[in-house]
């Protein structure tokens, strides 16, 4: 299982910056990172929206 994950990052490492060089050629670098920027703040937000979705509602009743 190591040596899978370890070829699978070895790879990541060697394509990311190639496909970001051609990302940032052909949409431009503002684009480019504006749209990372977009997509950051989107899962970020679902990643905390999520949570309180799943949470079953809980009624309880103090009596004094």
């Amino acid at each position: 299982m190591y040596g899978f994950i370890n070829t699978l990052t070895s790879a990541v490492l060697l394509t990311a910056p190639l496909l970001g060089g051609m990302v940032v050629k052909l949409a431009g670098a503002q684009t480019t990172f504006l749209t990372a920027a977009i997509i950051v703040v989107v899962v970020g937000f679902v990643s905390m929206v999520m949570p309180l979705r799943d949470k079953p509602e809980r009624n309880v009743q103090i009596d004094a």
